[in-house]
Order: structure tokens, then C-alpha cells, then sequence
């Protein structure tokens, strides 16, 4: 559409009261053509009624149903063909609604319930086959309640519950088997509570609280396990208000709470069964607990499991007393990072290496000192294995000590590592590994480097690396390899060059 077509648009959409009646008069004829007029009744279906007879024709209705099929409703019923009422509800089911009775085919009615389940509601009884009952409750569980009694078969239920668990509901009685039941509390655990108590076995409701917690409070007392309690917690933390007291044991609260919900868990559980004996269990399975585990209960033992679970929550709650170098050693070696947090006078050559083996970013909190003299003799596996683990390790390697097979190895994981290599380092066959890798690289290789297969190889990799191409290496082949990665590599293009890649296009004249 032209500006002025836009312009009457805005007028239009605010016509809500006249719905066009008296601008389709008003509008120059010349700009009143089918596009104009198929956007206006897209937007406001009401309009269709005031168009200018000569767009009321069978392609126009169809060319608006396929974009919108609610704008049936607004179409009189002598322009409604089966074919246009076809596409309708293909497009919107519920515009099976506004189908003429005479028009409601098999076909029409079982295109509209796959597209919307609930439109089985305007669907003939005498249509209503269980073909189209499966199609609708497979769309939506729900529309279970508006299949009729007699078509409510074992299939018809089956698939409707497993669309929507809770469509057992509507379920007659005599066909909620233990198939259906479980296949209706597997789909949504919420499901167990229209399940009938002889079905309630453990198997059943067990899979029905693994999903969803809440079900626990339909769950019978012959079923109520361990196991199942314990399910339902891990999934819903409340659900404690219905397990039987006798199962509150300290075990039953770490095992299905403390584990799956942390601290709001720790928090809740009653002060006398916070023993001894539960601290060290509760610190093994979870090392950050012992920042809530009271000083007399904590002993070396249990601060060293703590950190071989989870080193960064734990290390800083480990009193003083207990902090050797065993300790220290276990807790780099579950997480290198945490080398930040030991002293000085703790970070041996071994424990530092360690945590330089478990992550290479933990060289960052190693002074220069300890990198060029006490990893020199290792740099050739320590910082490897470092840049290994993360390609931007390499920026807290020492200039003196990047090599280049160590740069090489950041740059082939990581092409953006270029950025950080020596230039001294930076060869052609280097870059082109970069490049390769990541067509952004081609920013940091230099400009006499970027020849033409760096070039392509990077625009191939990444369109937008053409912002980096030198001029004189934007040939042909190069922009349209950019372009065909990255169309907005169009605004790097030198115009000469795009005319001559528009005329490469030109069909040949005859």
C-alpha cells in the first residue's frame, strides 16, 4: 500500500461505529483496490458488509478466510461455499460455528475439531462419529464433556485423557479402567482425584504425585508409602501437611526436602530432629548446609565432606581449626575457583595447580610471581589444560609464555580468542583457523593478513565479518558468500560491487 492508502487505513481503523459505511464512499476509487480492502475487513470483519459490491466475490471471501477464519461470521450465506467454509475453519475452528447447517460436511466438521476441539459443540449430532470425537478431544481434552454418552468409547476416553489428564472427569464410570486412570494421572498428577479408590494402587499414585505434589491429598492410606511421600515432597515442598507423622523421620526431611528445596526445607524442620547424626548426613549429601550446621557439631571429618560436595558454598564457614591442607586440597580440586578464598600462606605449588587442573580461570587469583616462576616448569600441561577448559584463559597467561600451539588451541575453540593472541604470533594459517571458527575473529587478524581466502572463509562463517574486509578485497564472490549468511551484510557492500552482483542476477535478454 501507498502513503495515501495508509493514511485512509488510520481512518478506518477508528470507524468503529459506521464500520466504513461512509469512507468506502468518500475514498478515491483509484486507491480502493482488493489488497486495501481485504486489510480493512482483516481488521474490522463488520466492514465487509459496506465494501462496493463488485470485491463481494467468491475469491476475495476466500483470500480472507485464509488469513482470518473468524471473518466467516461476517460473510452473508450466499457466499459461503463449501470450499470457503473449508478454509475457514482450518484457519479458526470455532468458525465452524457460523457454517450453514446445509454445509456442515463430514469433512468440514472433523477439519474444524483438529483445529479447535471444543468445536465438536457445533458439530450435527448425527456427525458427531467417533472419528470426529478422537479429532476433537486430541485437540482438547476438555471437549470429552461435549461428546455424547453412547460415543464415549474406551478410545474416545483414552485420547482424551492423554491430551488433558484431568478430561477423566468426564469419564463414565464404567470405563475408568486402570488404563485410563493411569494414563490420565501420568498426563497430570491433579487427575488422582476423580481416580476411584479400587484403582489407587501404589504404581498409580506414585506417578501421580511425581508430577504434581498437591495429588498426595487424594491418595488413600494403603498407598500412602515412603516412596510416594517422599515423591510428593521432592516435587511439592508443602506437601508435608499430608504425610503421616510416623514417616517425619530426619531422614524422610533430607532425602525428599533438604535435597530439592534447600534452605526453605532446613528452615521448616523441627529443631529436635536436627541431631548430630543428622548434620553429618544432611553435610555429605549437601556441602553448603554447614553454614547451618551449630560449631559443636561441626569436626574435621565433616567440614572435609562438605567441601567435596560443594567447595564454593562450604569453604567459608569451615572454622579456622579445621582448615589444612587437606582440606584445602579437596575443596580446589571439587572447584578451582575457591583458590580466591585460601590464604597466602596456604597456596602450596600443589594446590595451586590443582585448582589451575579443575578450572583454568583460577590462575586469576595467582599473583604474577607464582605463574612465571613456580608454573614454568608445568606451563607446557598446566596452562594447555587451563586454555583447554576455557579459551579465554589465555588472557591470564603471561605474554612470555604464550606459544603457539597454546594460542592455537584457545583460537580453535574459541575463534574471538584471536583478540587476545600476540601479534608476533598471528600467522595467515592462524587466522585462518580463527576465522574458520568464527567469522567475528576476522576484526582482530591484520590487515595484511586478511587475504582473500581469510576473507571468504570468514564472511562464509559470518556475514557480518564483512564489515571487516578490506575494500579491496570485497570482490564478487566474497559479498554474496556475506550475503547469503547475513542478509544485512547488504550495508558493507561498495555500491559498484552490488550493481554488478544485481546484474549477475538479470535474466539474459533474447
Amino acid at each position: 500500500m501507498n502513503e495515501e492508502q495508509v493514511a485512509w487505513l488510520e481512518k478506518f481503523e477508528k470507524d468503529t461505529r459506521f464500520a466504513g459505511l461512509f469512507l468506502f464512499k468518500q475514498m478515491p476509487k483509484e486507491l480502493l483496490t482488493e489488497e486495501f480492502c481485504l486489510t480493512v475487513v482483516l481488521q474490522q470483519g463488520r466492514a465487509f458488509e459496506n465494501l462496493p459490491e463488485h470485491f463481494k466475490t467468491a475469491g476475495f471471501c476466500l483470500s480472507l478466510v485464509k488469513q482470518n477464519g473468524k471473518r466467516l461470521e461476517y460473510l452473508p450465506d450466499e457466499l459461503k461455499s463449501p470450499e470457503i467454509c473449508l478454509e475457514a475453519v482450518r484457519q479458526h475452528g470455532r468458525a465452524l460455528e457460523h457454517v450453514p447447517s446445509d454445509l456442515k460436511s463430514a469433512k468440514i466438521c472433523l477439519e474444524a475439531v483438529k483445529q479447535f476441539g471444543g468445536a465438536i459443540q457445533s458439530v450435527p449430532y448425527p456427525l458427531r462419529t467417533e472419528q470426529i470425537c478422537v479429532a476433537a478431544v486430541q485437540q482438547q481434552g476438555r471437549a470429552l464433556m461435549l461428546v455424547p454418552h453412547n460415543l464415549k468409547t474406551e478410545v474416545v476416553c483414552l485420547a482424551a485423557v492423554w491430551q488433558n489428564g484431568g478430561a477423566i472427569q468426564w469419564v463414565p464410570g464404567n470405563l475408568k479402567t486402570a488404563k485410563i486412570c493411569l494414563a490420565a494421572v501420568t498426563k497430570s498428577g491433579g487427575a488422582l482425584q476423580w481416580v476411584p479408590d479400587i484403582f489407587k494402587t501404589v504404581e498409580l499414585c506414585l506417578a501421580a504425585v511425581k508430577g504434581f505434589g498437591r495429588a498426595l491429598q487424594w491418595v488413600p492410606g494403603n498407598a500412602k508409602t515412603v516412596n510416594v511421600c517422599k515423591a510428593a515432597v521432592r516435587d511439592y515442598f508443602h506437601a508435608f501437611q499430608w504425610v503421616p507423622d510416623d514417616f517425619k523421620t530426619w531422614d524422610f526431611w533430607l532425602e525428599a526436602a533438604i535435597v530439592k528445596h534447600g534452605v526453605e526445607a532446613l528452615e521448616y524442620m523441627p529443631e529436635h530432629l536436627k541431631t548430630a547424626e543428622f548434620w553429618v548426613a544432611a553435610v555429605e549429601k549437601c556441602g553448603w548446609v554447614l553454614e547451618f550446621v551449630p560449631e559443636k557439631y561441626k569436626t574435621a571429618g565433616m567440614c572435609l565432606a562438605a567441601v567435596k560436595d560443594d567447595a564454593l558454598a562450604a569453604l567459608r564457614f569451615v572454622p579456622g581449626k579445621f582448615k589444612s591442607a587437606e582440606l584445602y586440597l579437596a575443596a580446589v580440586e571439587q572447584n578451582g575457583w575457591v583458590i580466591e578464598n585460601v590464604p597466602d600462606k596456604s597456596r602450596t605449588p600443589e594446590l595451586c595447580l590443582a585448582a589451575i587442573k579443575q578450572n583454568g580461570w583460577a590462575l586469576k587469583w595467582l599473583s604474577d610471581d607464582f605463574r612465571t616462576d613456580v608454573l614454568r616448569g608445568e606451563a607446557a600441561e598446566q596452562y594447555r589444560e587451563a586454555v583447554a577448559k576455557d579459551s579465554w584463559a589465555l588472557q591470564l597467561v603471561p605474554e612470555d609464555m604464550k606459544n603457539h600451539d597454546l594460542c592455537l588451541s584457545a583460537v580453535v575453540q574459541n575463534g574471538g580468542a584471536l583478540e587476545i593472541v600476540p601479534e608476533h604470533l598471528k600467522t595467515a594459517d592462524f587466522c585462518l583457523e580463527a576465522v574458520s571458527q568464527n567469522g567475528w575473529a576476522l576484526k582482530w587478524v591484520p590487515d595484511a593478513l586478511k587475504s582473500a581466502e581469510v576473507c571468504l572463509a570468514a564472511v562464509s562463517k559470518s556475514g557480518v565479518a564483512l564489515k571487516w574486509v578490506p575494500e579491496g578485497q570485497k570482490s564478487v564472490e566474497v559479498c554474496h558468500a556475506a550475503v547469503s549468511q547475513f542478509g544485512g551484510a547488504m550495508a558493507f557492500i561498495p555500491q559498484s560491487i552490488a550493481k554488478e552482483m544485481a546484474g549477475s542476477h538479470k535474466a539474459p535478454s533474447h
